[in-house]
């Protein structure tokens, strides 16, 4: 393959990386041949409680509360978002970057609200490698 997608936090990210390098060591090839991203859903918001209450919105669309839900399974479907105000959605992402990813990919559940997209590409844009 020339591309891998993967999903968790920084730390996961690294791991399945070095995964990868030693997969690629054994088969004698190039890890930087392979294109590697991190597929994920962000919510972002002026603030985090902003970000959090979109998260909520969409939840509660689903039937899904997460005050309601034990701490485990809450810690499972919020470990699936990036969810913060400007600064920690950047601090996020950056972490994800320097884990070793190529670039990321990101859901926008609120793509119909171009104020929501216009935050997110300028939170983003500067983050990404240079091309």
């Amino acid at each position: 393959a020339d591309i891998c997608n993967l999903f968790g936090s920084a730390d996961e990210v690294r791991h399945k990386l070095d995964v990868l390098a030693q997969h690629c060591t054994d088969v004698g090839r190039d890890p930087s041949e392979i294109t590697k991203t991190r597929l994920g859903t962000i919510f972002v918001g002026a603030s985090r409680e902003a970000a959090e209450a979109k998260l909520a919105s969409q939840l509660a669309a689903r039937g899904m509360d997460l005050a309601s839900m034990d701490e485990a399974t809450r810690a499972s479907i919020t470990g699936m978002f990036l969810v913060g105000g400007p600064d920690e959605v950047a601090a996020e992402v950056k972490l994800l970057l320097d884990a070793g990813l190529d670039g990321l990919i990101f859901n926008l559940p609120d793509a119909d609200d171009l104020e929501a997209v216009a935050l997110a590409g300028s939170i983003l844009r500067p983050l990404l490698p240079a091309r």
